[in-house]
């Protein structure tokens, strides 16, 4: 009011000095949801919840507050807009733009491209007339990109559309699934709707240069999910596909609708514009409990109030950085805006807490959280009206957790103890029973394995099998002979590294493959090196597997163990050689039951 006052050349003075009569109470907390658990607790003690209100600065959590309030009364009343950001429809539009940022020419990267398959709005779309159809399609998609089912396209990091739209055995393996279903399709119908989704998430997307044309790719994406899709089954989806159509409709009627844009800006441009979007409620402002946002509580009293997340960054809420107006010409023009917004957003909050009876502050405590700067000042005032600190005590809120430590056993069942005693063990399944028993009856026993992912680089495991793979083949011309580590040798090994290193890595990583490469090289010509000044004179087995029963005391259990070379050197001893890619076995201190 000073500043306004000097601003308009005169004082304004409010006509009785307004009473501190409220009380305050501060709540710390670990996390959001602990802060929506408060909330509920407290409302729980409320007994009139026309005069109460929840002050919600932080629109992003406005769903797990409802989930809390719900449980207490079924009477309140939304007025904030919950972010169009949050929504379903743009984090579909989040993964098409990640598509087209990480392809490479006209490959995309899988991950990306199987993330965006497999939305919840795009998995669940009805081109047929089970919806089951789409489902099984896409998952077959992802088992033949993840390699589940061996193609010629299993493991690929980057996958080109028409490599998949003519994937034969894609589409046999979906129409096996579907027939045991009882659904009768045929090839053609697959590949039409493949082609249909390729076409509507990925293709559309490349190449467009103004905003028009992204307006048509947008409203073309909407119409297939409110015609094939679950959207009209959700309220709050429908109003989020509304607000996203006036966007397209802006878009399409803008003035700068045909300029040319660089498809990257395009989407940063769209991105900025939803950020700001929100989708508003309908309800009764007269009713019940109030949910509202900083600027819907202005000139408004309420006996109780609650406020949540009352945090730095977002109490207040200053945007520091403008697209379009840099914030050094704003101040060079004498427009103080981060000032004044502060002023305002400061200006609620204090009148809002100081018309209330009994006023909840509650905020998040930890590493990256510091409470806001308004309950600050809020504390330094009351401390020097009363003379000391600490006048304002914070209840620090936890939620109890009581882990309790589930030991899980197997019973050896007269069948488990038959197949125990006709498994053949292994150096690898002894250590796995040694690390963890039941991770070995999961294994062994029950014969699940585990789910495998696409990864950005090989792991420790795919590199021990390839360079066993790469040294079997290289020596298998001097089993039962000599070996000849010449210039013709190593000449053909280090073309069958490159071209066994194309085949089985080059596709399934990015550009950082040639570092791996070199690191194999690296430490393929120590190998080669130490080889050449060992006296081998014959080569007596390579990748041998032998097998033996072993009597203990409980019976006796056949192993098996592969060697990966035996060499008969010049003194006649008999060497057997173990590669090792990676760390040692740890064995165990004492002997296990």
């Amino acid at each position: 009011l000073d500043e306004l006052g000097r601003y308009f050349g005169f004082s304004i003075i409010p006509q009785k000095a307004a009473s501190s009569k409220y009380n305050v109470s501060l709540f710390a907390c670990p996390c959001m949801h602990s802060q929506m658990a408060v909330v509920r607790e407290r409302l729980k003690k409320v007994k009139d919840y026309s005069r109460s209100v929840v002050l919600l600065p932080e629109p992003d959590n406005l769903i797990p507050l409802l989930s809390e309030i719900g449980e207490v009364t079924e009477e309140f009343n939304v007025s904030i807009g919950y972010p169009l950001k949050r929504s379903a429809l743009y984090s579909l539009f989040s993964a098409i733009r990640q598509c087209q940022e990480t392809k490479r020419d006209t490959a995309y990267y899988s991950r990306d491209y199987l993330k965006c398959l497999g939305h919840p709005l795009v998995k669940n779309l009805k081109l047929f007339e089970d919806t089951n159809v789409t489902r099984i399609l896409i998952h077959k998609i992802e088992e033949v990109l993840l390699g589940i089912v061996e193609t010629n396209l299993s493991g690929s990091v980057f996958v080109r559309l028409e490599e998949i739209e003519h994937c034969r055995q894609l589409y046999d393996l979906s129409l096996e699934m579907l027939k045991g279903m009882g659904l009768q399709l045929g090839y053609q119908e697959l590949k039409e709707a493949v082609v249909l989704l390729h076409s509507v998430l990925f293709k559309n997307w490349q190449g467009i240069k103004n905003f028009y044309e992204f307006a048509l790719r947008l409203e073309e994406l909407l119409s297939l999910l409110l015609a094939k899709g679950t959207l009209g089954s959700y309220p709050l989806n429908l109003k989020m596909l509304e607000r996203m159509s006036e966007v397209v409709v802006e878009l399409k009627e803008a003035s700068f609708r045909q300029e040319e844009f660089g498809q990257a800006d395009i989407f940063e441009i769209f991105a900025n514009k939803i950020e700001n979007e929100m989708i508003s409620f309908s309800g009764s402002p007269l009713r019940g409990l109030q949910v509202l946002g900083v600027f819907e509580v202005r000139s408004l009293h309420f006996d109780y109030c609650i406020i949540v997340d009352a945090n730095e960054s977002v109490l207040p809420r200053l945007k520091v950085f403008e697209p379009l107006i840099p914030r050094e010409v704003m101040i060079s023009l004498g427009i103080n805006r981060l000032e004044k917004e502060e002023e305002i957003q400061r200006y609620h909050f204090r009148r809002l807490i100081s018309s209330a009876q009994q006023v909840d502050i509650i905020y998040q405590e930890g590493p990256e959280k510091e409470r806001s700067r308004f309950i600050e000042e809020f504390i330094w005032e009351q401390e020097k009206i009363q003379g000391r600190v600490g006048v304002l005590p914070v209840c620090k809120v936890g939620l109890k957790v009581k882990a309790i430590a589930k030991k899980a056993s197997i019973e050896k069942t007269p069948k488990v103890l038959e197949y125990l005693k006709g498994h053949v063990f292994s150096a690898s399944s002894i250590n796995m029973y040694l690390d963890c028993p039941l991770k070995f009856y999961y294994c062994y026993v029950l014969g699940l394995e585990e789910k495998e992912e696409l990864f950005d680089e090989p792991e420790a495991k795919d590199i021990g099998a390839f360079v066993h793979s790469l040294l079997e083949e290289v020596f298998l011309p001097f089993l039962n002979t000599t070996p000849q580590l010449d210039q013709r040798f190593k000449k053909d090994f280090w073309e069958r590294l490159e071209r066994k290193f194309e085949q089985d890595f080059s596709r399934k990583m990015k550009s950082d493959a040639f570092l791996l490469k070199q690191i194999l090289r690296f430490n393929l010509e120590s190998f080669l090196e130490f080889e050449s000044q060992r006296q081998v004179k014959k080569i007596l087995a390579l990748e041998k597997m032998f097998k033996r029963k072993i009597r203990l005391g409980c019976g006796s259990f056949l192993f098996k163990v592969i060697l990966d070379r035996i060499d008969l050197v010049s003194d006649k001893t008999i060497i057997l050689l173990d590669y090792k890619t990676g760390g040692r076995d740890i064995f165990p201190e004492t002997k296990p039951d």
